[in-house]
């Protein structure tokens, strides 16, 4: 990396080259990764300091806080609820946006959301309950599927 003596520069505005400089450190600073929640887990949610910014009122939660609690949660639950892990699904907040995608067909969309889910390992329709977090127009929303995989006949009580 190359630095160059901005006071020894001819002809230039000086102040706005720092301030370009201080908004360079500034994002770089936001981008210093804090946390990685479960520690060495391949799957880990990495939190970085301007995740955490958005914990500040007037602000808005990320994808990445949303995904942070949606693990911590479903760890939570292994840790102290190991015969209920088995009956519930947390998706990532990425699925939401896989399944509202432009340009591709709502089949292909539900196909590629289907092959997303099984590439985890997940068979969502023998689960009880599945949790899609939702981010549309700035606001999250939780959706529950409840009894996602229940019998048809046991429902009914036949």
């Amino acid at each position: 990396m190359s630095v160059i003596d901005v006071d020894a520069m001819p002809d230039c505005d000086n102040s706005q080259v720092r301030r370009s400089r201080r908004g360079d450190e500034k994002k770089a600073l936001k981008l210093t990764q804090i946390l990685s929640y479960p520690d060495e887990n391949p799957d880990a949610v990495t939190l970085t300091l301007g995740d955490i910014e958005r914990l500040d009122p007037g602000q808005f939660l990320n994808d990445s806080l949303i995904d942070f609690w949606c693990r911590f949660i479903t760890q939570r639950m292994v840790d102290t609820e190991k015969e209920h892990r088995h009956r519930m699904h947390i998706f990532s907040s990425f699925l939401f946006a896989k399944l509202v995608q432009k340009g591709i067909s709502q089949e292909e969309r539900f196909t590629d959301a289907l092959k997303w889910s099984q590439t985890q390992g997940v068979d969502i329709f023998s689960k009880d309950y599945v949790f899609i977090p939702i981010c549309e127009k700035l606001h999250w929303t939780l959706a529950v599927i409840c009894f996602a995989g229940a019998d048809v006949t046991r429902l009914a009580g036949t």
